[in-house]
């Protein structure tokens, strides 16, 4: 929890990319990172971030960091609990 709330202290909520339906996508923007909370309510599903970013990591809920091997086009599946993609450098997240 407390990786958690270190990710998301200070930042601002910058848009969101979708809020119904099966799927939940909020950016929030700190700096030059923006941070993508991504979740499906109750089954999981599929979604496909865009950006420019230099580099990219999803954190599981531990705090742990994995490198994307592509940070401009980011697969990941949304699952009743949140996914955190973190994304260095990146004007737009879509």
């Amino acid at each position: 929890m407390a990786a958690f709330t270190r990710t998301y202290a200070g930042a601002k909520l910058d848009r969101i990319i979708t809020d119904e339906g099966r799927a939940h996508v909020y950016v929030f923007k700190r700096g030059d990172h923006h941070i993508v909370a991504v979740f499906a309510p109750s089954e999981p599903v599929m979604i496909t971030l865009r950006s420019e970013a230099r580099e990219g990591h999803i954190m599981d809920a531990m705090g742990n960091l994995t490198k994307l091997d592509d940070s401009t086009q980011i697969q990941i599946e949304a699952t009743p609990y949140p996914k955190t993609v973190i994304l260095q450098g990146a004007r737009d997240v879509r």
